[in-house]
């Protein structure tokens, strides 16, 4: 068009972009205000499924209201050509605001993503998925408003206009349920926000594959890459974790709503604001190791974090007086100290009656002990404390609680316990080997009537590695080293071990931690193509909902760079092996409640 050119009442002045429909900004003639106009060209006009997308757009958005939500003023048809009427919005899209450094400091940043996060979730609940998630879709004004838009491909739950097998969304904030071609749901979303945060923080995005085949083998198969974020400073850990998973693979592993995650980042705010969130290490501030292995990525399980002490708090009050009040204000000094004292006298005496009272009933300390005996299948469990240890190939600087762990892989005489109990064959062998040739589903349900459960990847790690951030159980050393492994000396090749061998002995004095069996680690991980190819060749089939879990420490059967404590290898769900066992953890104060209660009986 040739501007400025009249569009039935509204006066179009100035081309602001577009591709398959332009965007304008406009004069209402009527109503004298400015507006912007998004007007479906005639090409798009020519297809059909396009027009009817467009047309779908103008009716969601005229059908929502919020403040993080640009406003639909009117929409419709002229001379055949839809088109949608919108508030004006002065300022910049995130993308332009990222780009030129223009975003403050990490509280505005968490801010402008809780902005994000609150028009999702309004979204949401009007059963509507926006499924285009990026910096160039929201728009924060100079008052640091942002505004979510962009219904373009959005889609009613009760609605589907994608073709089969076609994947609609920008590629690079694409879910990989996106990719895959699958139904959209709101996980796509939250998975979108994930990205987006990380891009509000890192100032770059997460992914940079260079063609769409780089990109969706990214989406599909690599974790991200946090390590940008994990070098911020001014980062809280609780902020990466909620990146973390709410860019998980599995949908079922992102948060289940918006609700959950506004409720997560205002907790943060607010901690900020108390001056009482802790920051994650910077990369500067932890000692790395040497490195043996060329690649090895993060890991999903949730990390709890050291107790702060609360801040101090002591406002200072700062009050005008006119000279005139000068009487008044020694009258009322006078009185407020004598409302000092009385209230010190007082509180005092409550101090001592509740610390009088409070001794009969205020429970001992505890001192938990460093090795414990399961009593339901005799393991001997070792206490790892409550700390900070390095984790994974860029040895981050991690927290967990204390917890107890199996000093040896669970042996067949403890699994025959379980049996018993259970109504199962026992296993054949001896009965101090490890338990082989079960799946992970099963291992798990042994744990549970133990009362226990499988370790997390960072459970693992801890206790494998220590907290010197070291690259194998035994320190750094590559050749004086005793585990059971393919080639050690002085070991039958390929044999299988007891449980209680002195061999591939961890920091905390675990057995068997690197060598003998693999381990099941309770960590969802899809795996490499690579491995799907290897698996092809085997002639093992894997199904579209087949499950992949991790396992480490290698076994008889591996070598040496398998005991390499951060290193894993995918497992299907489903699978058997001569060479996978497994042992278990649980709590430290469940077994301080055990103990606690063993002593009053």
């Amino acid at each position: 068009m040739h501007l400025p050119a009249a569009f039935g009442k509204y006066q179009l002045e100035k081309l602001l972009g577009g591709g398959m429909s332009q965007v304008y900004q406009a004069t209402d003639t009527v109503l004298g205000r400015t507006v912007a106009i998004k007007i479906l060209s005639a090409e798009g006009c020519r297809d059909e499924d396009a027009k009817t997308r467009f047309l779908l757009e103008a009716k969601m958005c005229a059908s929502i209201t919020h403040d993080n939500i640009i406003r639909v003023h009117d929409y419709g048809e002229i001379d055949g050509r839809p088109f949608i009427v919108m508030e004006f919005l002065t300022g910049e899209d995130l993308r332009s605001a990222i780009q030129a450094g223009r975003l403050g400091g990490i509280k505005t940043r968490l801010e402008l993503a809780l902005q994000a996060a609150r028009a999702l979730g309004h979204v949401h609940k009007q059963n509507i998925i926006h499924r285009d998630i990026k910096p160039e879709n929201l728009h924060i004004d100079e008052t640091g408003r942002l505004r979510l838009m962009d219904f373009g491909i959005a889609k009613a739950a009760n609605l589907s206009l994608t073709r089969t097998g076609f994947a609609v969304g920008t590629p690079y904030y694409m879910a990989p349920e996106q990719v895959l071609g699958k139904p959209a749901t709101p996980a796509v979303d939250i998975y979108g926000w994930g990205l987006l945060l990380y891009e509000l923080l890192a100032g770059q995005r997460p992914l940079s594959g260079d063609s769409i085949e780089v990109l969706f083998f990214q989406i599909l198969h690599q974790p991200l890459d946090l390590s940008p974020l994990q070098a911020l400073s001014d980062v809280p850990a609780e902020v990466i974790d909620l990146i973390r998973r709410c860019t998980a693979k599995n949908p079922e592993d992102r948060p289940a709503n918006f609700d959950i995650v506004i409720a997560e980042l205002e907790a943060v705010l607010r901690n900020l604001d108390r001056g009482t969130q802790r920051p994650v290490a910077s990369a500067d501030s932890v000692l790395l190791p040497p490195r043996t292995m060329a690649d090895a990525s993060p890991f999903t399980a949730n990390v709890t974090h050291e107790p702060q002490p609360p801040p101090s708090t002591s406002p200072l009050l700062s009050t005008r007086f006119q000279p005139k009040s000068r009487f008044l204000l020694v009258g009322a000094g006078l009185g407020l100290l004598a409302a000092v004292a009385l209230a010190i006298v007082l509180r005092g005496n409550r101090e001592r009656q509740t610390a009088e009272s409070s001794k009969a009933v205020a429970p001992a300390a505890f001192a938990l002990p460093d090795r414990y005996s399961d009593p339901i299948t005799g393991a001997e469990m070792i206490l790892i404390r409550e700390g900070y240890f390095l984790f994974d190939k860029e040895a981050r600087r991690e927290y967990l609680d204390a917890f107890y762990i199996d000093r040896t892989e669970v042996s067949k005489a403890q699994w025959s316990r379980y049996a018993r109990a259970r109504g199962l064959p026992p296993p054949d062998g001896d009965p101090d080997e490890p338990v082989v040739n079960i799946t992970i589903g099963e291992a798990r349900q042994f744990a549970t009537w133990a009362g226990k459960s499988l370790p997390n990847a960072r459970q693992w790690e801890k206790a494998a590695r220590g907290l010197d951030g070291r690259t194998f159980p035994w320190g750094n050393d590559t050749t004086t080293w005793k585990a059971n492994l393919r080639g050690t000396a002085g070991l039958p090749p390929q044999q299988v071990q007891p449980v209680t061998a002195e061999l591939g002995v961890s920091p905390f004095g675990l057995l068997n931690v690197a060598g003998n069996v693999w381990e099941y680690v309770d960590e969802r991980r899809p795996p490499s193509l690579a491995f799907l190819e290897f698996l092809k060749a085997r002639q093992i089939k894997v199904g579209p909902n087949d499950e992949f879990y991790t396992m480490r420490g290698g076994s008889f059967n591996s070598s040496l760079e398998t005991a390499v404590v951060y290193e894993f290898a995918p497992v299907l769900a489903e699978q058997r092996s001569a060479e996978v066992g497994f042992r278990c953890v649980k709590p430290a104060k469940l077994v301080e409640q055990e103990l606690r209660n063993s002593t009053t009986r």
